[in-house]
């Protein structure tokens, strides 16, 4: 099916019509008779946005459980966690809501992480697979799963762990991820998971340095393991300890990251409530350097991460919230950050390029705004989603704005 996008506004200010072809997911030419026409006039088109590091199987908990969520930090908030008891039916639940949300926001594409541990088993996996399937099912959103193994990894007590990862890989994970930095041997945790992902032929997607200390800086190894030969895409989420670098020595991790290839992702929410709780002064940013790495050659992206979870008590699931705090926190252009949380995120995650030329994936987020500025400035609600050439999802808002009645005129001195 054709469907005609009239009037839309692009990016760089100009207006056209533009087409999508529903059966083969691309931008498609001109067609005198669409099956059908929208028109848009008034709105702006982006690419839409992809989140590149969600965690589905915990999102919405603590509106059910306001207690969960942890004043104390990053460890605090994995104690918490650890007082949920694995339920695959509210985790399908949950995530099904959750995905609901970021599609209307206009997510068209998701990679989330799901624990696998020895509290979890892979009920939180199977659960999300579901929700997988069910996404296929409907062609609502592309959702990629990476499986985030507990830690320990290594010597003898982390063999249930390396067991649930040969069985994570056979139930179909999209990729492998863990926290190697927790491991009491990081170095050898990181080989353990990029071995698991070369032999399987699948991604890397690490939680990296999710610290302010800056002696904590495992980031080395992962590059070391993909100079190596590791011949799969390589994602490092959160990155904190960056931030808390020496500049000789940032610049040189700089270089070496974009000479590696490995995409560098910054989560500025959960970094923010998390992290910088140490006390002292000074009181430290506790987001990754991306502005830095950027303009070092480095590839960046940015996600919203936790939602309403122990690990995070807000969260509006909206690229809008992201790419206006990622302007805040990390000085980044108002394009550069909304392309770090769509356009080089699907380049990050190895996906065609979603743009409105033909035979560009129709990916799209259509916003009734004047501009991208406008846009995110007031976060515009009218919302239009086209995910593989279908629009999945509008939204309409109206406002009544009820203005006081004029007072009648009275004389000084009379009565009220």
């Amino acid at each position: 099916m054709i469907t005609k996008l009239q009037q839309l506004k692009l990016p760089d200010g100009s207006a056209k019509d533009i087409f999508v072809d529903s059966l083969s997911g691309q931008i498609t030419a001109w067609h005198d008779h669409p099956d059908v026409i929208v028109d848009l006039e008034g709105y702006i088109a982006l690419p839409a946005p992809a989140e590149i590091h969600a965690h589905l199987d915990k999102a919405l908990l603590a509106l059910e459980n306001p207690d969960l969520v942890a004043e104390g930090g990053l460890r605090f908030a994995i104690e918490r966690m650890r007082r949920v008891a694995p339920d695959r039916a509210g985790i399908v639940a949950r995530a099904r809501r959750a995905v609901e949300q970021m599609v209307r926001n206009g997510y068209t594409l998701i990679r989330t992480h799901v624990d696998i541990n020895e509290r979890t088993g892979l009920s939180s996996l199977l659960a999300l697979l579901e929700v997988k399937e069910w996404t296929k099912r409907i062609d609502l959103v592309d959702l990629e799963i990476v499986g985030l193994f507990g830690s320990p990894i290594t010597g003898i007590a982390g063999t249930d762990h390396r067991i649930l990862l040969d069985q994570a890989v056979a139930a179909g994970i999209d990729a492998v991820g863990g926290c190697p930095w927790l491991d009491p041997r990081p170095r050898d945790a990181l080989e353990v998971l990029a071995k698991a992902a070369d032999t399987a032929g699948l991604p890397l997607d690490m939680h990296t340095d999710e610290t302010t200390d800056p002696k904590v800086l495992t980031i080395s190894d992962l590059i070391d393991i993909k100079r190596a030969g590791f011949a799969g895409n390589v994602t490092a989420s959160h990155c904190v300890s960056l931030a808390s670098q020496q500049l000789p020595l940032l610049s040189d991790l700089a270089e070496q990251l974009a000479d590696a290839n490995i995409t560098v992702v910054a989560l500025p929410q959960t970094n923010l409530f998390l992290q910088g709780r140490e006390g002292g002064v000074p009181i430290p940013r506790a987001v990754a350097p991306i502005r830095f790495l950027a303009s070092a050659g480095v590839q960046i992206a940015v996600g919203q991460d936790n939602v309403a979870d122990p690990f995070y008590p807000l969260g509006r699931m909206d690229a809008m919230e992201t790419a206006s705090l990622t302007v805040a926190t990390s000085h980044l252009r108002l394009d550069d950050a909304w392309a770090a949380t769509s356009t080089t995120v699907r380049a990050a995650l190895g996906r065609e390029p979603a743009g409105f030329r033909v035979g560009d994936r129709a990916e799209i987020l259509a916003l009734r705004a004047d501009s991208l500025a406008a846009a995110m400035a007031t976060s515009a609600l009218d919302r239009v989603v086209v995910h593989n050439g279908r629009i999945v999802s509008t939204t309409t808002c109206s406002t009544t704005l009820e203005m006081p009645r004029p007072q009648m005129h009275r004389s000084a001195g009379a009565n009220l």
